[in-house]
């Protein structure tokens, strides 16, 4: 009776005390001798192992909170053992780095993961899970390329377009499928965008009127009008339309691949996040995952997903 309260107790008290004595009959292994005995006070082993801040921390984490994750973890190092401190503050700075690139946060990414890599270098070796590291190096050189692209003004878009994927893929699994799809949205608009670049020099859809071929001009000023003060900024369908323009045959084939999405674009259009009312559904956020995914050039192998950590 007494094991089954303490255990149904355990995460609810932070000290523990129990009575013992100095000495006890039948050579030391009986109970307490009258007289002898004495209150023993002890911290809860389950603060001191942090175990139920990191069993959420865990959830919270595969669950795509990472913000979540990493504040049960500095609660965690508030309360547990000294030997466990650096630990659980290295592994909330981890989950902090993940909380920003799932806000878009990509700025100082990489300077930040070197100050915490050594250390978890070696807790991996500690927990002989080097599979793991590897993982988080893996995760960590694609941050890498995000904060190079952040500074690029759309030049350059390869992992920032397969991060826009990600972090649809893990709204979805929150159930989110409005914010899912309006990724996806941007991240069709971003592809076409360094496709523009590519044909035409055009920074984020901004083409700009002296680049436009000179042959096709008379079509360009047709299809697009004038411009404004010499620039044409794109929408997503005029950026697929003006590829049509390029003198590379294989911009005129992605040209084309807009008709393979563009009712999955229309649902997100239709979405109350964007020009009306409706709410997107999970059928609708995964017709529209594998209509894009090669319309975009972008395989699932490719997409950076989170590894599987056990804080």
């Amino acid at each position: 009776m007494s094991a089954g309260l303490a255990m149904a107790s355990a995460e609810r008290l932070t000290h523990i005390s129990y009575v013992t004595g100095k000495e006890r009959d039948k050579d030391g292994l009986g109970v307490v001798i009258s007289g002898t005995e004495y209150v023993m006070f002890t911290s809860n082993p389950w603060d001191k192992l942090a175990a139920r801040e990191r069993d959420r921390a865990t959830w919270l984490f595969r669950s795509n909170y990472a913000e979540g994750a990493a504040e049960q973890l500095r609660q965690a190092a508030e309360k547990c053992s000294p030997e466990l401190q650096q630990e659980l503050r290295t592994l909330a700075q981890l989950a902090s780095l993940f909380a920003d690139v799932d806000r878009f946060q990509f700025k100082d990414l990489k300077p930040r993961y070197e100050d915490c890599r050594e250390t978890l270098h070696l807790l991996s070796g500690h927990r002989s899970n080097l599979e793991l590291f590897g993982k988080i190096e893996q995760a960590a050189a694609h941050w890498s390329r995000l904060q190079g692209e952040y500074y690029s003004n759309g030049t350059k878009i390869l992992a920032t377009l397969r991060e826009l994927l990600a972090n649809a893929e893990r709204r979805a699994a929150q159930g989110r499928y409005d914010d899912a799809i309006a990724r996806l949205y941007r991240a069709a608009e971003l592809f076409v965008q360094g496709k523009l670049y590519d044909a035409f020099g055009a920074g984020l859809g901004k083409v700009q009127r002296d680049r436009v071929p000179q042959g096709q001009f008379d079509n360009w000023v047709k299809r697009f009008g004038e411009g404004r003060e010499g620039v044409y900024e794109l929408g997503l369908r005029d950026a697929f339309e003006a590829l049509a323009f390029s003198q590379n045959p294989e911009h005129k084939e992605i040209a084309g691949r807009y008709d393979s999405i563009s009712n999955h674009l229309q649902k997100r259009n239709n979405s109350i996040l964007a020009h009306g009312l409706q709410t997107c559904t999970e059928g609708a956020f995964t017709g529209f995952w594998r209509a894009l995914l090669p319309a975009l050039e972008v395989r699932e192998e490719e997409i950076p997903r989170w590894p599987e950590i056990d804080f």
